[in-house]
């Protein structure tokens, strides 16, 4: 009887073994897909929840505004148009910053305004 010695891997193991490397290798690109975009997503959340906290904060320190009815609030007729130009073309209603003479109304148009510049520039482009 004729022992047969084999001395090396053939074809069809080293066509499965690429097959089995190149299944793993596209796992690990779509895992890092997912990941940089759900890093993306959450900066985006993250920025949304600083200016909503931001907003808050300016209207609980105007209490008088926020005490007036709902119609004539400005803080409560909000309106942010995803779809406008990145830029803020309009001047501001009054410009009320540290040391300005502001009544309470002025301060609330202004911190509209102030939103939405900052929405207009964390969310370019309709995001």
């Amino acid at each position: 009887m004729r022992c047969r010695v084999s001395g090396g891997f053939t074809l069809v193991e080293v066509l499965v073994a690429a097959l089995v490397l190149a299944i793993g290798v596209m796992g690990a690109v779509a895992a890092q897909t997912v990941a940089l975009r759900t890093r993306a997503q959450s900066a985006l959340m993250s920025r949304g929840v600083q200016l909503a906290t931001s907003f808050a904060d300016r209207m609980r320190a105007n209490t008088v505004q926020m005490r007036a009815p709902d119609s004539s609030n400005p803080y409560l007729q909000v309106r942010y148009d995803s779809a406008a130009a990145p830029g803020v073309s309009e001047q501001p209603p009054r410009m009320c910053r540290t040391g300005s003479a502001c009544d309470s109304a002025q301060l609330a148009g202004f911190d509209v305004y102030e939103l939405q510049r900052e929405l207009r520039a964390s969310f370019p482009k309709g995001r």
